[in-house]
C-alpha cells in the first residue's frame, strides 16, 4: 500500500531522489522514561526522524539540508562501517551516523540525543546487545558534550537523571550510585531530587528495567 504522506527529496550530497515519510508533529502526551524516551505518538514516530539515502548513505533529519562536513564523512571507513553493520536494526545504525556527523559538525548536544535514539530503536527491536552497545555510546556522547559545554537537557540536573538511568539499565550499579551521590550533593532542585531517589531505590533493587517519570513522582498513583 503506497503511503500517501510520503514525499520525494533530492539529496543534497548526491541529487538522488529519496522517497521519504516525514515525521508528523506531535505531542508527547504521557509520562516520558527516566533516560527521557518520549512517550505515545512522539515515540512511534522515532524511526522518522532520520532519513537515509540509499544512494551516498547520506544520514540526516533532512536530506535536503548538507551537515558541515558530510561529504568526507559519509566516505570515512568508520561511517559506512557503521551503516553496513548488520548487527544493529537499520534505524539504529541510520541514527549512529547521523550522531557521527552531528559530532563532526560539533554539535555535541545532538550527538548525543541521536546515539540515544539508536538504543530505543534497539529496545524497540528486542535487540539487548545492540542496546547495550548503543547506551554505551551514548553515555560516552553525554560526557563528550559535556566537556564541550553542551547541555543535553531542557534544564540543571536532568542530564545527571540521563545518565543516571544510562548507567542503571548497562548494569553499572556502582557508578550509578557514585552519579547519584554526586548530583544530590549539587542540592537539584524538588524534581530532580525526588528522581534520583527513586533511581537510588531502583539501583539498590538491581533493577534494569525501563520505568518511567510517573513512577517517582506520583507513587501511590
Amino acid at each position: 500500500m503506497p503511503d500517501d504522506d510520503a514525499l520525494e527529496l533530492a539529496c543534497t550530497l548526491c541529487g538522488e531522489t529519496v522517497r521519504v515519510t516525514p515525521a508528523p508533529a506531535t505531542n508527547a502526551i504521557g509520562s516520558p522514561d527516566l533516560d527521557a524516551r518520549p512517550p505515545g505518538a512522539a515515540r512511534a514516530a522515532l524511526p522518522l526522524r532520520v532519513q537515509c539515502c540509499p544512494s551516498c548513505g547520506y544520514c540526516a533529519r533532512d536530506l535536503t539540508v548538507e551537515t558541515p562536513g558530510s561529504r568526507e564523512a559519509v566516505d570515512e571507513e568508520e561511517y559506512v562501517e557503521v551503516l553496513d553493520d548488520d548487527e544493529l536494526p537499520e534505524k539504529a545504525r541510520e541514527f549512529l551516523c547521523l550522531a557521527r556527523l552531528d559530532g563532526a559538525a560539533g554539535r555535541f548536544d545532538d550527538a548525543f540525543w541521536s546515539t540515544l535514539s539508536a538504543a530505543w530503536i534497539a529496545d524497540d527491536a528486542d535487540d539487548r546487545d545492540g542496546a547495550e552497545r548503543c547506551r554505551a555510546l551514548a553515555l560516552a556522547a553525554l560526557r563528550m558534550a559535556r566537556a564541550a559545554g553542551r547541555r543535553v537537557g531542557p534544564g540543571p540536573g536532568v542530564e545527571d537523571v540521563v545518565e543516571v538511568d544510562l548507567l542503571r539499565r548497562m548494569g553499572e550499579f556502582a557508578d550509578a550510585e557514585r552519579c547519584i551521590r554526586r548530583a544530590l550533593d549539587r542540592r537539584p532542585d524538588e524534581v530532580v531530587d525526588q528522581l534520583l531517589r527513586f533511581q537510588r531505590d531502583l539501583v539498590a533493587a538491581r533493577d534494569r528495567l525501563p520505568h518511567q517519570v510517573s513512577e517517582a513522582l506520583n507513587p501511590d498513583a
